[in-house]
């Protein structure tokens, strides 16, 4: 099987009678041939040219080289964008666009005006329709090839399965065989080598395949031969999984223990710890003979209703929270923050 390089940008495969009779290959093949038949049509439809060309040849009767013009029929440029039309027109919109800031003021002005406009849509309605024909055999080629090239890059593959059954034994390897392939067929495409192309590109592809697929294998033969010291070697790795999980676990108890030991330990002196608690109570007394005295201080009522809340606290989170806002803290620092507790923690209303 070789390539051979045709008119425009796609390559027809060639195959042996012997690949072309292989009942794996033959659908392959013809599937690529055909794709190959439609894309010439498309590219002899595309605009040619003919150009001047040189080429320095040998002349056997003067014995010394010389020059040899000759033409060659090439594919015409792709016709350019409308971006391209659009942008060589700004200047008459941006020209139409000032008459239409003045045209109210002549009507005689604004009629021509329209009609210029409307003459102008006209021209390119007409200029769009002549470009998109011009553009469709260019279009229709570019389609063309993509679905040649595929088809191409298909035949290969079935080709070097054939050759290599032991290369798609699993789906990485058929998956980098075809990646080796379509990068092959890229490059030579892109380099627009000759006879023999198809042929290298397959057997490259096919010895890159041939190694991973070789490497895969070995890898999964030490797996077998070795079974048991990886299996062993992966109980040991679950076990110190599973160590220091416990021994992360452990610590965190461990830190729990001690902030449970801190904070339920006061640093201050005891003196300052009861004089503290007596302070306090000293306070919530205070506030009971306070109440106590509401019909005193308020007289002229005939009837007293009292909603009252019970009046109290826990003395170990009293210290607790002086040692959390001071720490070592004494009788002295305690006093303004024990009034300031009272005052958030009670509040007396009487309406």
């Amino acid at each position: 099987m070789s390539a051979k390089r045709q008119k425009g940008n796609a390559y027809r495969l060639r195959f042996t009678d012997e690949e072309r009779a292989d009942p794996e290959l033959a659908p392959h093949i013809r599937k690529a041939d055909k794709a190959a038949d439609r894309l010439e049509k498309a590219q002899a439809q595309i605009p040619k040219k003919k150009v001047l060309k040189k080429e320095r040849v040998f002349d056997e009767a003067k014995a010394k080289p010389k020059t040899r013009l000759y033409f060659e029929e090439i594919d015409k440029p792709r016709p350019p964008s409308k971006l391209t039309h659009a942008v060589l027109s700004a200047p008459a919109l941006e020209a139409h666009r000032q008459i239409s800031k003045v045209e109210g003021e002549n009507v005689g002005v604004q009629a021509a005006h329209k009609s210029e406009q409307a003459a102008e849509t006209g021209v390119r309605a007409v200029r769009s329709i002549h470009h998109n024909h011009k553009l469709k055999p260019y279009r229709t080629a570019a389609t063309l090839e993509k679905k040649a090239d595929r088809a191409n890059i298909n035949a290969l593959y079935q080709k070097t399965v054939r050759d290599n059954p032991h290369l798609s034994s699993n789906p990485l390897s058929r998956w980098q065989q075809k990646q080796a392939i379509k990068r092959q067929y890229a490059v030579a495409k892109k380099a627009r080598q000759t006879a023999g192309t198809t042929k290298k590109t397959a057997e490259r592809a096919a010895k890159t395949a041939k190694k991973t697929a070789e490497a895969t294998q070995k890898t999964a033969a030490f797996v077998v031969r070795n079974w048991k010291p990886i299996l062993i070697i992966l109980g040991i790795g679950v076990v110190i999984m599973l160590i220091m999980t416990a021994i992360g676990s452990c610590s965190v108890m461990l830190q729990g223990g001690m902030n449970m030991i801190v904070g339920t330990s006061y640093t201050a002196e005891d003196e300052d710890i009861l004089a503290a608690e007596a302070y306090y109570v000293g306070l919530e007394s205070g506030l009971r003979q306070k109440i106590s005295k509401i019909e005193t201080t308020h007289p002229g009522y005939d009837e007293y209703r009292y909603n009252l809340a019970e009046i109290g606290h826990d003395p170990f989170e009293l210290m607790s929270y002086l040692t959390a806002l001071y720490e070592d803290f004494t009788i002295a620092k305690a006093r303004p923050a024990l009034d300031a507790l009272l005052d958030r923690q009670y509040t007396l209303t009487v309406t």
